[in-house]
């Protein structure tokens, strides 16, 4: 609740929060933008 996040399924990356299934494709969206810059890893 502090992170201002509620309900399941909650997922968060640093500060990037999404929540609920259908904004999965938003999760992974984020995860190849972090990737591209070089500010992630892609396994």
């Amino acid at each position: 609740m502090e992170s201002g996040c509620w309900g399941v399924p909650a997922l968060r990356i640093g500060n990037f929060t999404v929540w609920g299934q259908d904004r999965l494709w938003l999760l992974v969206r984020h995860i190849e933008e972090q990737c591209d810059t070089g500010d992630g890893i892609l396994v």
